[in-house]
Parts: C-alpha cells; structure tokens; sequence
C-alpha cells in the first residue's frame, strides 16, 4: 500500500477551505469554515497594555534588579540563572550586558568627577605626596585611624566615655554642630587627658 500524504489544502476562499481527506484508499473533501482568531483589520481596535509600555516584554524594576545585580559583580550569565530561579523571567546574557550598557554612561561621569577632598591614615609620606600631587585639594584625617589612634593614648578608665564624646563630633549634622561638639569635648577632655 502506497504512502499517503497528510491532508492538505487544496482550495482557499476568504471565508472557508478545503481540505482533502485520504480514508481508505479514497478521497473525501469537505468545505471548513475559517475560524477567526483575530479581528478584521478594519474592525481593529489599538490595545494598550497598563502593566507594560509599547514594545517593553518586562517590567522596568526588572531590569532595575538586572542593572543592581550586575553592579554588586554577578556576571552576566549568572545574572541570567539568578532571574530565572527566582522570577521565571527568561534574560539571555546578551540582554543583561546591553542593560548594563545603559551604565556606561554614568561610570564615565563617575569617572570624570572633581576630586574634591582626600581621606588618609595619617602617615607622613602620603600627606607629603598629597600636597605635591594635589596642592589645591583637601585633605582629612580617616576618623578610624583617628580613634583607634586617641583609644591607644587614653587611660582605660576614660576610654569609653571620651571616645564616645569623640563620635558626636563626627557623626553631627553640620558644620556648626561638629564645632559645638568639639568644644564641649575640648573642654571636658583637654585638660583631663592632654
């Protein structure tokens, strides 16, 4: 018995088809109406989503979690996994680096900022190369080593207490807060532990 080839369609009408139907050895036609799945294009209506914009396939925070994700230093590919566990959102590696792309942009700005104050441990070779490298920038003392370096002066007996007038220095609001603080600490500590 020869093979038979699958129905096929043999005549096409707007409104309705043909199909050829093989059934033991003999040919059956029958008229099928088109179904429609979709409206005329005259009768068309503009959908507009509300969760999406034209053409976006995924919410914006989305690639706001893609964009966060890659800058904390996963790679692409795991950016990709990540999304896909936890969200069932499908991203392709390729996506992930053209929504980092969006970064380069503010990586150059971040790149191209004023210096405008340096931060050192207190060592005297550094503060020397600063002031020839950057003569016009300023420069702190790092209130770490500053600390560490006033707790290893004090008596243990006043360490707590002093250090913790020391933090209201640095940690107040403004300028004319770190004043009043120091000078409350000045006063309280300078003649006590000089």
């Amino acid at each position: 018995m020869p093979l038979l080839p699958l129905p096929s369609i043999f005549h096409k009408h707007p409104d309705s088809f043909y199909v050829a139907l093989y059934l033991n050895q003999s040919l059956m036609c029958h008229r099928v109406q088109r179904f429609r799945t979709h409206q005329e294009p005259s009768e068309r209506v503009d959908y507009r989503s509300s969760l999406f914009e034209p053409y976006e396939r995924r919410w914006k925070r989305v690639d706001d979690w893609i964009r966060d994700l890659f800058i904390s230093g996963v790679s692409t590919r795991d950016v990709s996994w990540v999304m896909d566990s936890l969200l069932k959102v499908e991203v392709s590696p390729s996506e992930v680096s053209v929504i980092a792309r969006a970064l380069d942009n503010q990586v150059c700005a971040y790149h191209r900022r004023g210096l405008r104050m340096i931060i050192i441990d207190g060592g005297k070779g550094l503060k020397a190369a600063l002031d020839t490298v950057y003569p016009y920038v300023r420069h702190q003392r790092c209130w770490v080593h500053k600390l560490r370096n006033l707790a290893n002066k004090l008596p243990v007996r006043y360490r707590d207490e002093c250090l913790k007038g020391a933090r209201k220095i640095y940690l107040a609001a403004n300028k004319r807060e770190v004043i009043k603080c120091f000078k409350v600490w000045k006063r309280k500590w300078g003649k006590l532990v000089p």
